[in-house]
């Protein structure tokens, strides 16, 4: 009964959010009805290919470390990560917590669970790398690097960075690795104690959580041939995002070249990681178009193809994913039988 109110309480932050943005739902229904609507559709389903890309990515990366799931139960989670991204920043966390409580109800390690959201994340970052990496080179080659792109780069290495040296500590060193989750423990259950409540966290729940994670990131290492098929992958998720906005330039009657329309997109997905406000929010749009806009591309069409793409971006995992929010188990779904 509780996670029902849970899914009643997230739904009504989603329609509150939907409320005060509606003005920009209007803005894009109205750029989009000006393009070429063959155009505007495959841009639509080229999106919706790259959620389903998406959650195959999340099932290679399960499978990876050890938990199962059928690619049609996580669509609707992968969905409602993404609409819960919206409704609760948290830098990912958010994601990492319903996977794990999905896979739980599910009869799966969520500790597991959660390491193979850390490597989904880490294999699209890793690929998008190489994406950025060209898009620098074609922007300097262009007129020059700007502070923001040099500064957002190098915070977006150290994130990666980051996320290899946590998986290589829990392949070669669980031991410190429940060293720091201990430290992580004690200080919930102070903070907890604080407010009159029992422990948060369970006693043992540090050892355990190493372990586990331990477990799934030698798992990673003992099966490299998965890794190259999860990069393939999240490879391909990237493909399909440029591909939507290759069908963008034609519904708009704008021209493009390779090189302005992959720097124009390692823009729009760097700041969507590395922005200050959800899911980069008024900030990817307004980088995106300048961007376009510096590389030739006329700014009215730089404007608006951005504000499509983004409008895109933005809309439809959420309204699907409020959609799809109440089939989840984490919310009050009934759960099948686990698989194994």
């Amino acid at each position: 009964m509780r996670r029902r109110w849970l899914f009643w309480a997230l739904a009504a932050v989603l329609l509150g959010v939907t409320v005060l943005r509606f003005g920009e739902l209007e803005q894009l229904a109205v750029t989009l009805s000006r393009g070429q609507w063959p155009w505007v559709l495959a841009a639509a389903f080229l999106q919706l290919g790259y959620y389903l890309a998406f959650a195959a990515l999340y099932r290679a990366a399960f499978l990876t470390v050890g938990v199962g799931g059928r690619l049609l139960d996580l669509v609707p989670v992968v969905f409602g990560s993404l609409a819960l991204a919206v409704a609760i920043p948290s830098g990912g966390l958010s994601a990492v917590a319903l996977f794990a409580d999905d896979a739980a109800r599910r009869g799966e390690p969520a500790v597991r669970a959660a390491a193979g959201v850390l490597l989904v994340q880490l294999a699209q970052l890793g690929v998008f790398v190489l994406i950025l990496v060209g898009a620098l080179a074609h922007l300097s080659a262009r007129h020059g690097l700007a502070a923001y792109q040099v500064v957002a780069s190098g915070i977006l290495v150290l994130l990666v960075a980051g996320m290899v040296a946590l998986l290589g500590l829990a392949a070669s060193r669980p031991e410190a690795l429940g060293r720091i989750l201990s430290v992580a423990q004690g200080a919930a259950n102070r903070l907890s104690r604080r407010f009159g409540r029992g422990p948060l966290v369970a006693e043992g729940w540090a050892e355990r959580s190493a372990a586990e994670f331990s477990a799934a990131a030698q798992a990673v290492a003992r099966r490299p041939g998965r890794l190259v098929s999860m990069l393939a992958v999240a490879g391909l998720g990237h493909l399909l995002n440029l591909a939507t906005i290759l069908a963008l330039f034609p519904a708009f009657r704008a021209p493009v070249d390779p090189g302005a329309l992959v720097a124009g997109y390692a823009m729009c997905y760097l700041f969507a990681v590395v922005a200050i406000t959800p899911v980069g929010i008024g900030v990817v749009e307004g980088v995106t178009a300048v961007v376009y806009t510096s590389l030739g591309v006329p700014a009215g069409a730089a404007a608006i193809i951005s504000l499509a793409f983004r409008g895109l971006a933005f809309w439809l995992p959420l309204v699907v994913g409020l959609v799809l929010l109440r089939r989840l188990r984490s919310f009050g779904a009934d759960a099948p039988r686990p698989e194994r």
